[in-house]
């Protein structure tokens, strides 16, 4: 049986490439035959958005109030250009960590040969896959693409591939009632749906008729003794030296 894993990948993140490689490694361990796919990168999708700048307008407003809800708004911008700035100055340092990246998934994720745009998945008529698997990242969240419908894995139904979700997350408490619709179509045409969070099963039971279990992300599906069997070198540790390690969500 070949499965093939949809998720984000090379996206400079240690979540989204540490949960690739769990999921497929975990797969091939117990006997499957399963790989990532080596699809596009999107970019800009949620930075960019005006729906993210205006969430973050109207939550300081509800949470702080009208007066200082406008000092956090300067905070914000004030940290976004901040941000950019820091890109610019780190610019070749930022390129260097996506190389990095990049030579991790290319390097320790079994992965499809073939290199997939989006607009030709959702085109796809036939893959070289019996299941196809929706992975573990946010790729539920209509802020984070502009493809559900590939993450959704609604083109399996050109050619009769499983359609199974393990783990994903929508990333938002609710979706918007515009949108629900769409979002239970998808739902509806999976064949087996876990999620990684509770608000997640809630969101799965208002959308649609479908029966969603809890799961863990596949990140702890395998063992620290795996973890650093797979990935870790013998120095990974500071010998006789004090140290911190230091992992957040922008980082």
């Amino acid at each position: 049986m070949k499965i093939g894993i949809i998720t984000f990948v090379k996206a400079d993140n240690y979540g989204a490439e540490l949960q690739a490689f769990a999921l497929q490694k975990k797969l091939n361990v117990i006997g499957f035959d399963a790989e990532v796919l080596d699809i596009e990168k999107e970019t800009g999708v949620l930075e960019g958005s005006w729906s993210t700048y205006k969430d973050a307008i109207v939550n300081r407003f509800k949470q702080y109030g009208f007066v200082k809800g406008i000092s956090k708004i300067i905070e914000l911008v004030s940290f976004k250009w901040k941000v950019r700035q820091a890109q610019k100055i780190n610019q070749d340092k930022i390129e260097k960590k996506h190389e990095i990246f990049n030579s991790f998934f290319y390097d320790r994720i079994k992965h499809s040969e073939r290199y997939y745009s989006l607009e030709e998945l959702r085109n796809a008529q036939k893959l070289p896959y019996d299941v196809l698997i929706a992975g573990s990242d946010q790729i539920w969240n209509y802020k984070q693409t502009n493809f559900l419908d590939v993450f959704f894995l609604m083109m399996a139904n050109n050619w009769g591939a499983k359609k199974i979700a393990y783990a994903p997350s929508f990333s938002v408490s609710a979706i918007p009632d515009e949108m629900k619709e769409m979002y239970g179509k998808y739902l509806d045409n999976m064949d087996s749906i876990s999620v990684r969070e509770l608000v997640g099963l809630d969101i799965v039971k208002t959308c649609s008729t479908c029966n969603a279990k809890l799961v863990l992300d596949p990140t702890f599906l395998i063992t620290r003794e795996e973890w650093i069997r797979y990935l870790c070198k013998d120095n990974y540790i500071p010998k006789g030296e004090k140290y911190v390690v230091i992992y957040t969500l922008s980082g």
